[in-house]
């Protein structure tokens, strides 16, 4: 009985990783930076209305590469678009705050 507990606690821990809705990171954002609507899982999804102190930046698009979190890294691949402009890019995060490029 011990072991099917363990099981599925584990398993749900698995399906929540892997369906973590966008909508949660809100409260995680910077200060200062606001977005109207997020869409998506942490993994895929995109920000409409992204504003930095009261300037709008535009709408973000993310998708995050799931193998460079084995060796410590967060890798982000990242579209803006703001009237007609378009910004892509591609960052990553270290272990000890390395930011990558």
């Amino acid at each position: 009985m011990r072991r099917l507990i363990t099981a599925a606690v584990i398993g749900f821990v698995l399906v929540l990783i892997v369906r973590f809705p966008a909508r949660w990171l809100g409260p995680l954002l910077p200060h200062g930076i606001r977005c109207g609507r997020l869409d998506g899982s942490a993994w895929s999804g995109a920000c409409t209305n992204l504003t930095r102190g009261g300037s709008t930046l535009g709408d973000l698009r993310w998708g995050l590469h799931a193998l460079p979190l084995l060796r410590g890294r967060i890798d982000l691949q990242l579209d803006l678009t703001n009237q007609g402009s378009y910004l892509r890019g591609n960052v990553a995060l270290g272990v000890g705050g390395a930011l990558h490029g």
